[in-house]
């Protein structure tokens, strides 16, 4: 929200949706058959924990989690220019080629 005065000039914002990838990195599945993400989207989602971390694996767990957005069951990753990048597991990555 902001406020505008009456008569003054408005920055416009343009917004881009860009309906092609323009880059991606294909990561191997766990041996669980997991996408590698999958612990980052569950804390995200439920926020519970792996059972087996540590309390210092939660703790890095946690502040990973914070730089991703969830979105319904769709993970993104916020750039660092404020765009959000998908993670993709290797299956929808191969198809999007």
């Amino acid at each position: 929200m902001t406020q505008v005065i009456i008569g003054g000039r408005i920055q416009l914002i343009n917004i881009e949706v860009r309906n092609f990838q323009a880059h991606y990195c294909a990561l191997e599945e766990s041996s669980d058959m997991k996408p590698c993400y999958n612990d980052i989207k569950r804390i995200n989602q439920y926020r519970e924990y792996p059972k087996r971390d540590s309390k210092i694996d939660e703790k890095t767990l946690w502040r990973m989690a914070m730089d991703y957005y969830l979105d319904d069951e769709i993970l993104c990753k916020r750039s660092f220019d404020g765009t959000l990048l998908r993670c993709l597991n290797e299956k929808e990555a191969r198809q999007e080629l």
